[in-house]
């Protein structure tokens, strides 16, 4: 956050501008409000969100709890539960957390490592999810009702990341998005799961930032965002073919 005196008089700022506060103080500036008197005020540190629930015509259905540092939503293939990722009370790493707006209830999956970005399988019998308290973040698999603990489902590349996973709709592939070690620009690849382990075939791998793959409900298309073109645009490919 920096900040600039202003002459009213003249219509334009004068003197340099400087530093008011870092990234270590406030969160960014949408979090900063100053006063006519010139005082500034900020939120400091992590931003706590709610989770509410929209209906088609977006009104507000329902408020999830208390504000937590909420990310990641992603409902079940039929619509009956919702996973996301939050805290977890007395750990500084986050949980994966299923909803049943039905229920009413809350419950965590109770996964041993570290848990982020849930991804529900076509049948919705199974969560997989970035395991973050690692700096390589496999992916992990665990049955959505939590009865057994969670296994490894893929391992990345050498030398790399996993950011993002995503089933396919046939559920025998993921779609995930990996990074090489100390870089943030990723890439799509598809990974192929069969008994014998699993092969990653790289889709979308350019010099910019791609991520936030889907895959359509047929399976035929991929969207994903990218800045190739200098900023965030929505890019649709087939998943198969050039």
């Amino acid at each position: 956050v920096t900040g600039i005196r202003f002459d009213l008089a003249r219509r334009t700022p004068s003197g340099e501008a400087r530093l008011l506060l870092d990234s270590t103080q406030a969160a960014n500036a949408f979090l900063v409000s100053l006063s006519a008197a010139g005082d500034l005020s900020y939120i400091r540190g992590s931003t706590r969100r709610m989770l509410s629930l929209l209906g088609s015509r977006g009104e507000e259905l329902t408020t999830l709890g208390e504000a937590n540092t909420y990310v990641v939503p992603a409902w079940s293939p039929d619509g009956r539960r919702l996973a996301y990722t939050a805290a977890v009370p007395g750990a500084s790493t986050p949980g994966i957390w299923i909803y049943d707006p039905k229920a009413g209830t809350t419950a965590r999956l109770a996964t041993r490592a570290a848990a982020s970005r849930a991804a529900w399988s076509p049948d919705g019998k199974r969560i997989a999810f970035i395991i973050s308290g690692v700096a390589e973040q496999p992916v992990g698999v665990i049955p959505a009702d939590g009865s057994s603990a969670e296994s490894l489902l893929i391992a990345p590349p050498p030398k790399s990341s996993i950011r993002e996973v995503e089933f396919t709709p046939d559920g025998k592939s993921l779609v995930i998005t990996t990074n090489a070690t100390n870089q943030s620009k990723r890439d799509i690849a598809l990974v192929a799961l069969n008994g014998a382990g699993s092969q990653t075939m790289p889709l979308v791998a350019t010099p910019a930032d791609e991520r936030q793959p889907a895959v359509s409900p047929d399976g035929r298309w991929l969207p994903y965002m990218s800045a190739e073109s200098g900023r965030d645009r929505i890019h649709v490919r087939p998943r198969k073919g050039p």
